[in-house]
């Protein structure tokens, strides 16, 4: 198989199992679980499980592969840390506005990376990636338009600040989808080894620097939380690698940028299916039609892979 075949299909692998990271929020919400507490516990885990596949590397034991520059290691772990701090200014904004609203505001940030990630690094314009991509968002936007009609009005104690920390969360989660997709194109050259585990360290400062500024006290971890915690951080980090891997076939064929969209399209289809199979939540005709339109979008973005 050509890069192009081996980094769609990684990076729709890494779509669906994105998608059941949904259904661990929901669970962690109806058992009262602190998010930022199991977030802290499963990125500890995560580190550990990358820190111990880095070291045991052969390439590294036998002195093939180079530790990366300071600079390089920064710039990733950066990347990481405004990632996670974006997905918690978007998380706020759904406490404040409309739920759906906020939502997909947050994840139309996928076209930000796209059109970057083009634009800087001359990736080659094509009609098939630009349909994929309007079809993913508006896909997005339907489920989120079907989500916003299952909200009551009391969802929305003050929608200006909701819209407000909603268009923050657009900006701050497509500068760091950018700054991760560009990690492919800089001097050093890491095979979805290094990227992992400082990203964990990353999104682990991130953990830490959200509760102290959210005033979040203590740390509580009740025993159903570890089971929580280790599946995630055994998903995390799969997912992690996957994504790295996926970037860096993706940029030999010149289709860095639409790994985002593809992977976000996919999770949010992914998650739309999973909450009305197991959580038994009502389907409509424009659940449907959203879930068709992220699917066409992906499929455009197969017809390009065999132009």
């Amino acid at each position: 198989m050509n890069d192009a075949v081996i980094g769609l299909l990684l990076t729709c692998g890494v779509g669906l199992l994105w998608s059941f990271v949904g259904v661990y929020f929901k669970l962690m919400a109806n058992w009262k679980l602190n998010p930022y507490n199991v977030n802290i516990i499963t990125v500890l885990i995560g580190i550990v499980i990358n820190l111990a596949f880095v070291t045991k590397t052969g390439d590294f034991i036998s002195g093939k592969m180079l530790f990366p520059t300071w600079g390089y290691v920064l710039f990733v772990m950066m990347a990481s840390f405004v990632n996670t701090s974006g997905s918690y200014i978007l998380q706020r904004s759904m406490l404040y506005g409309k739920s759906g609203v906020t939502w997909a505001i947050g994840q139309c940030a996928l076209i930000i990376p796209f059109f970057s990630i083009t634009i800087l690094y001359s990736e080659p314009w094509n009609l098939f990636k630009l349909a994929g991509t309007g079809a993913i968002v508006a896909g997005m936007i339907t489920i989120a338009i079907r989500n916003m009609q299952k909200s009551q009005a009391a969802d929305a104690p003050n929608p200006r600040y909701g819209l407000q920390l909603a268009l923050a969360a657009f900006v701050v989660l497509g500068i760091a989808q950018s700054m991760t997709s560009a990690t492919s194109f800089l001097s050093y050259s890491d095979p979805g080894v290094c990227r992992p585990l400082i990203t964990g360290i990353g999104g682990l400062f991130a953990a830490i620097a959200g509760k102290i500024y959210l005033k979040e006290k203590g740390f509580y971890f009740p025993k159903r939380l570890y089971p929580v915690a280790i599946l995630l951080a055994i998903q995390s980090v799969v997912v992690t690698v996957m994504q790295f891997f996926a970037l860096d076939h993706l940029k030999a064929c010149g289709m860095n940028g639409i790994f985002f969209p593809v992977a976000i399209g996919l999770c949010i289809a992914g998650y739309s299916i999973w909450s009305v199979l197991f959580f038994k939540e009502k389907s409509s005709r424009l659940f449907y039609a959203g879930v068709a339109m992220i699917l066409a979008g992906i499929a455009g973005f197969c017809v390009t892979v065999q132009l």
